[in-house]
C-alpha cells in the first residue's frame, strides 16, 4: 500500500537524521518537518489527476539559494534571484521558471483553471493574460478550461 511506503520512507529518513545529528542537535526537527512538508506536496486527491501539474520541491533554504537539496553547500551553481509575492500575512517568496524549451517555443497547449468561487471571471482573465503575454497566437494555441472538479464555499 502507497501510505506504508511513504510511513517507511519518513521513519527511514527520521532514523538517518537521528544518527548523523548530535541528540539535541535542534537542526534534527527542522530536517524532519522538510521530510514532511516535501512529502505532503506530493501527494493528491485521485479526483485532481486531470491538473497532470508539475510540482518542484526543494529543500534549500529560501535566503540560501546555492544550496543543494541536502541543504550543502554548492558554489559551482549559479544562485536563481527570489522574486516576492504579496501574500495575505506577508511576503512570499518564489522563483521564475523558465516556460520556453531550447527553441524558445512556448510548450503550454492547455491552462485549467482551479477551483474558484467565479470561474468564468477567472477563465477570460487567464485568456486576456495569455493574450497579453503572447499575442494572437495564444488565443488559437493555448486552450483555456475550467475545472470540472465542483467548488465547495466551506
Amino acid at each position: 500500500m502507497k501510505i506504508e511506503q511513504i510511513v517507511q520512507g519518513l521513519r527511514s529518513r527520521a532514523a538517518q537524521h537521528d544518527s548523523q545529528l548530535a541528540e539535541n542537535d535542534p537542526s534534527k526537527g527542522v530536517l524532519v518537518a522538510f521530510d514532511l512538508i516535501a512529502t505532503a506536496l506530493t501527494l493528491k486527491h485521485p479526483s485532481f489527476k486531470e491538473e497532470r501539474e508539475w510540482r518542484i520541491i526543494s529543500k534549500s533554504l529560501m535566503d540560501d539559494p546555492e544550496c543543494d537539496d541536502q541543504g550543502q553547500p554548492v558554489p559551482e551553481r549559479e544562485p536563481v534571484p527570489l522574486d516576492f509575492r504579496e501574500g495575505k500575512s506577508g511576503l512570499i517568496p518564489f522563483r521564475r521558471m523558465p516556460l520556453r524549451d531550447h527553441n524558445h517555443a512556448f510548450p503550454l497547449k492547455e491552462v485549467v483553471i482551479g477551483l474558484c468561487p467565479d470561474p468564468d471571471r477567472s477563465r477570460r482573465s487567464v485568456r486576456s493574460l495569455l493574450v497579453n503575454q503572447y499575442g494572437d497566437w495564444a488565443r488559437t494555441g493555448i486552450k483555456v478550461r475550467c475545472s470540472n472538479i465542483p467548488y465547495r464555499y466551506w
